[in-house]
Order: structure tokens, then C-alpha cells, then sequence
């Protein structure tokens, strides 16, 4: 028996452009979970509003989202995602029809919404910001030394077909702004590390897709740089623009950053089960690094080999709640856990004098070969240290190297996975980490883990996290089940800051997690002793913190005490755990 179900929304803030209320939930009247399958709701003068056929007696769940319809596909714009619990839901009474009156985005009087997965659109951003005193534009020399801070920038982007969506952002320490409306005048040019200027557009054919970035000095345009952004083959790369005056002579160059973000397609991918903004209020969230510890360089080595399902057992085992590790690519593509972008191989020399360790990176070896060969932790090539567990033990859970598919597979589901997206950043030195300048395309690189993580975590608990921005962006665009986390070096250089100015300050690193919706910032716990007020900041900024670091195992009572959210150590143990 059916019972007629009408639902009705209000929105309280301000509709997009040419965007619609969609309904989508349990069974084929709502859509199974699918985007695509959703139920199009009417609007009247006060409400949005739909009559549905339903089963009576059955407990219903849905969850409303605000798209648009472009060339037959829907375009996620904003969709509901309670930080406490997971999905609307309504019984359907038996013998009368019921309605169902919501807010949306609201309910226990909490609102909350995220930004929307792209689903068939592709996304360009440009990034203009100054980094190490190099200034966005560089004027050639009949200009006046102190045109940058005159100039003005206006951005126009020329596109065939629909321009789905775009904004301009500004970042700035522990905080960002939309401009809704460019200034006639134009916006501010970035001069220093403490503001970064984003544009991005959305389109369903971005191939043909270009961006004139017009420079003025009060009214006069003084020239323009044109960025074929279809044109560009790989995800993310930066580029020197020359800017043309109106006859056709170059007067500069404009420095910028470009990242382009393919949809993720994947069968499983549906708005049942969001988690993006899920974080109850709870006690500190203890994550055990690298599974029980590290096991090759800290003081005090772990007694089993790290980032082994040997280790995220154990790990399980002493009360961790999480273990966090690092996930890589080889070089057939498979998914896999290791720390390190690069590790050594055991090699005989010509000379047939023994063997030596040969540092390589990881990705140029294949699945087979790392877990076949005679591989070592690259730290091995000069220490020498006696370690806690035996190396040649080739049981399957000891075994490195092992395929995220393994882990998921194999560690008790009981266990969250803090999966750090590994990818090789740029320093302040201009320096690629490891001296990776060249590796896999983002997009392929993230949509490859993506699609195991999608495909084998099942129920668990998944927090992305990636000390590469872009890389986060792209978790976050992609996707909306599971949560990302910006990771950063932190402000007391005890790491070699990183070039890129959206991340490589705490309070920049606010800015940009405000921005792009990010759940909360991990940083190294130095800053937590030298100045524990950041923690505070980050917070009432509405992010959850994190942080990692050597000392966090013996400084966890300080840590309770100071509101951590989530801490990151070695050798956790169920003492520890309880604090």
C-alpha cells in the first residue's frame, strides 16, 4: 500500500542562478542515492515543494541538494551533510497522507551545507599570489617601479558552451572573501605572501575554454594575458603569461598557477553516506602514526615493521582510533602504503665487491618488484641501527609495500584510516621534495586512489589529508563521502616552509581551509608548545585541529588540556589511548 508524502522546503539564503531544490534517498521514487535519478522539486510562492508515492510503514531516508540541469546531467551546487547524524528521515503513516516541512540545510536547529562534487563539469582555477619577494607581474623596465601597486586586475573568461559556475576568492590569514561582483576598477594585485587571489569556472567543455587577465591603471588598460586553458595538457602547472598592450607589444610578464579538476566517476559514488563535514564533539581523537609507530629514524623505533597491516593491527589492538598513513602510486598504477617517495633496492656492483643500497623513487618500480626485489627503508643506505623486528620476516602482514586494497581488506574495520595523500611539494627553495619535479598527473594520481578507497572501505572511517593544497582541492571536488584535511609545516620553521603562500602559514592555511571547505588543518605540534593560542584561532574559525610531531606521545595530557582535536603519534598503546 502506498501513502502519498508531500515534501516541502524552504531556502533561506539567496538561490544560484538557474538552480532548482532536488530530493534524493532510499528507493527508486527518490532515486536510489543518485544524483542523476534525483526528484526535481516545484516552486510556489513560499516553499519548494514535491507529492511522492511511497511505501506506507517504511522508514524513509533522503536528504535535499540545490543543482542545476545542463545538457541533461545535474550539477551539484550545495547539499545538506549534518556534522551529527547522516540523512533525514520519516516514517510513512499507513492511511493518511503526510507532510514533511524542512529547512533546508537545517535541522536541530544547526545548519549545515557543503559545497557541491563536480559530476559531469570540469573545473579551472588560476592562482595569483606573490611568493619569496617575486611579485605576480613583472613590468618591463620603460614602466615605473611601483606600477604593481597601482594596478588593478580584471578577469574575463571566454568559453564555448555553458560557463557553469564562477568565483573569484580572496585569501587572507585566518580568513577568505567571495567577490561577487568585480569592481569596475578591478581587484587588488597580490604584493605580498599575506593575500592570494583565486579564479575558477566551471564547464562542461573545457577544452575550449581561455581567460584574459586585463591590467589597469585606474581606468586605462595597460595590457592583457591570455591563458588557453584548454590548451594545457597537464593538471596543474605554472606558468609565465606575457602581457600585451594594445599594440600588440609586450609591456610584462604575469606569473600565475593553473590546476584543472576532472569529475571522479565511479559506480558507487552517491549521496547516501556524506561524512565531509561529520564531526560529532568528542573527546581528543588519538591516530596512530605510520599504524604503531615509525620504525627506521625516530629515538624510539616501533617493534614491527610501519605502515604494514602488521602494524595497523597492532595499532587496533592498543585502542587506536585511527591509524594514519601515507598512499603513493607505483609505477603499473596500483595503489600503494609507504611513507617515503623514494626507497633503496640492494644491487651488486660490477666489480663484484657486494652489494649496495641504490635510492630510487618509489613510482618507477612496479607492485611485483617492490614486493619482490630486495628493497629497503632508503634510510638504511647510512644507518645501520639495529631494528626491533626481523626484516626478512616475509609473512603476508609483515610484508611492505602492501596495496591500500590490502589494508582495507585485511585491518579490522573497526579501524579508521587517516590516508595522507602523498605527493612531492615544492619548497621555499624551489626545491621538489625528494627531487620529484616530474610525476604523475594529479587528476589520474587522486582518482586512482580514490576509486580503490571508494570501491574497498566499505563502513570505515576515512579521513583524506595531503600537505600539497591542490591535491586537496582535488579530494575535496571530487567527492563528498569523506572529509580533507590541510597539512602544514607550521609556523616555527622547523621544516623548510613550502613555497605555495595558501599553505605555508597557519593562518594562511585557515584562509584557504575556509575557502575550499575544508574540515580542519593538521599542523606540527611545535606550534602547539610555541604558541598555543594558535589553536584557539584555528577553531573559532569553525575548523577542527590536528597536529603531529615527535613529541606529541609524551605531551598528550597538554594537548586534552588545550582542546586538540586530533592527535597523530608513535607508539600508541591503550594507556595512552585513554588519556
Amino acid at each position: 500500500m502506498e501513502c502519498v508524502t508531500k515534501f516541502c522546503v524552504s531556502v533561506t539564503d539567496q538561490m544560484p542562478n538557474e538552480c532548482s531544490v532536488f530530493l534524493v534517498g532510499d528507493g527508486n521514487k527518490l532515486g536510489n542515492w543518485k544524483p542523476t535519478d534525483a526528484v526535481k522539486l516545484n516552486l510556489t510562492e513560499a516553499q519548494w515543494e514535491i507529492e511522492v508515492c511511497l511505501n506506507a510503514k517504511e522508514q524513509i531516508r533522503y536528504r535535499y541538494f540545490i543543482g542545476a540541469e545542463y545538457e541533461g546531467a545535474v550539477v551539484i551546487k550545495q547539499f545538506e551533510v549534518h556534522p551529527t547524524f547522516m540523512t533525514r528521515s520519516v516514517v510513512v503513516p499507513e492511511k493518511e497522507n503526510l507532510v514533511v516541512k524542512d529547512i533546508f540545510g537545517v535541522a536541530s536547529d544547526l545548519q549545515s551545507v557543503d559545497c557541491g562534487w563536480l559530476t559531469t563539469q570540469t573545473e579551472l582555477r588560476v592562482l595569483i599570489s606573490s611568493t619569496k619577494g617575486h611579485q605576480p607581474i613583472t613590468f618591463n623596465k620603460n614602466f615605473a617601479n611601483d606600477m604593481l601597486n597601482k594596478s588593478k586586475l580584471k578577469i574575463k573568461p571566454i568559453a564555448h558552451g555553458d560557463i557553469i559556475g564562477i568565483s573569484t576568492t580572496v585569501i587572507e590569514p585566518f580568513q577568505s572573501k567571495q567577490i561577487v561582483n568585480i569592481p569596475n576598477t578591478g581587484l587588488k594585485i597580490p604584493e605580498d605572501e599575506q593575500m592570494c587571489l583565486i579564479f575558477s569556472m566551471q564547464t562542461l567543455n573545457a577544452s575550449s575554454c581561455s581567460i584574459n587577465l586585463e591590467i589597469y591603471d585606474n581606468d586605462k588598460r595597460l595590457g592583457v594575458a591570455t591563458v588557453a586553458l584548454g590548451a594545457l595538457s597537464t593538471s596543474k602547472q605554472a606558468l609565465s603569461i606575457s602581457v600585451i598592450n594594445d599594440k600588440f607589444q609586450c609591456i610584462g610578464v604575469l606569473n600565475i598557477s593553473y590546476l584543472r579538476i576532472s569529475p571522479f566517476q565511479c559506480d558507487v559514488l552517491n549521496m547516501e553516506s556524506l561524512f565531509s563535514r561529520h564531526w560529532k564533539p568528542k573527546p581528543m581523537v588519538h591516530i596512530g602514526h605510520r599504524g604503531s609507530g615509525n620504525s627506521f629514524t625516530s629515538k624510539l623505533i616501533a617493534n614491527v615493521p610501519e605502515n604494514t597491516v602488521a602494524s595497523f593491527k597492532q595499532a587496533n589492538e592498543n585502542c587506536a582510533q585511527l591509524v594514519e598513513f601515507d598512499v603513493h602510486l607505483t609505477k603499473d598504477m596500483i595503489p600503494i602504503v609507504y611513507h617515503d617517495l623514494t626507497t633503496s633496492c640492494k644491487v651488486k656492483t660490477k666489480e663484484g665487491s657486494g652489494d649496495v643500497l641504490l635510492e630510487m623513487p618509489v613510482f618507477h618500480f612496479t607492485l611485483k618488484e617492490l614486493q619482490s626485489l630486495d628493497m629497503k627503508h632508503r634510510s638504511r643506505i647510512t644507518n645501520t641501527r639495529k631494528l626491533d623486528f626481523n626484516e626478512q620476516d616475509t609473512s603476508p602482514d609483515m610484508q611492505m609495500f602492501p596495496t591500500l586494497k590490502t589494508v582495507l581488506t585485511d585491518v579490522p574495520v573497526e579501524t579508521g584510516f587517516d590516508i595522507e595523500v602523498k605527493w612531492p611539494t615544492l619548497d621555499i627553495n624551489n626545491e621538489f621534495e625528494d627531487g620529484l619535479e616530474s610525476y604523475i598527473d594529479a587528476n589520474v594520481f587522486v582518482d586512482t586512489i580514490l576509486k580503490e578507497v571508494y570501491e574497498s572501505a566499505g563502513s570505515r572511517r576515512i579521513l583524506f589529508s595531503s600537505f600539497d593544497i591542490d591535491i586537496c582541492i582535488l579530494l575535496k571536488r571530487k567527492q563528498g563521502k569523506y572529509p580533507v584535511f590541510l597539512l602544514t609545516n607550521g609556523d616555527t620553521n622547523f621544516y623548510t616552509p613550502l613555497l605555495d603562500p595558501r599553505e605555508r602559514t597557519n593562518g594562511m592555511a585557515v584562509g584557504s581551509c575556509l575557502a575550499e571547505q575544508f574540515l580542519g588543518v593538521i599542523t606540527l605540534d611545535k606550534d602547539v608548545y610555541q604558541t598555543p593560542e594558535v589553536i584557539k584561532k584555528i577553531k573559532s574559525a569553525g575548523l577542527i585541529f590536528g597536529c603531529y610531531g615527535d613529541e606529541v606521545t609524551d605531551k598528550l595530557p597538554m594537548m586534552k588540556q588545550l582542546n586538540v582535536d586530533i592527535a597523530i603519534y608513535d607508539r600508541i598503546s591503550k594507556e595512552l589511548a585513554k588519556i
